[in-house]
């Protein structure tokens, strides 16, 4: 199927990025919080891995929520800079990158 190899990628970075919250809680993150998030990242990600469009725009949504927030909390805690920038630029890149791919004019 055409569709599951255009967002093989984005499924990969928002599984990656639900992985990395889900990761953050042994550095001292929000264990609720984190936890929700990672989970819901990581099914979005298997979602769009699978072929599924509509969670590709449900994965978007998570990505620029998670983005947006990891920006805020950029250096907050215990878990240190780093841990919030990486995060950051893997939400930051899921979602551009899904943006570009749900929203592409169409080819003639």
């Amino acid at each position: 199927m055409i569709f599951a190899q255009k967002y093989k990628m984005a499924g990969l970075l928002l599984a990656l990025s639900g992985i990395l919250h889900i990761l953050l809680i042994f550095l001292g993150g929000p264990m609720k919080m984190l936890i929700i998030a990672g989970l819901a990242l990581i099914i979005a990600g298997l979602g769009v891995r699978s072929g599924k469009r509509w969670m590709a725009y449900i994965g978007y949504v998570l990505a620029l929520i998670a983005a947006i927030i990891a920006f805020a909390l950029f250096g907050s805690g215990a878990s240190g800079k780093l841990v919030w920038a990486v995060i950051l630029l893997v939400n930051a890149l899921a979602a551009i990158l899904l943006f570009r791919i749900l929203w592409a004019p169409k080819q003639a």
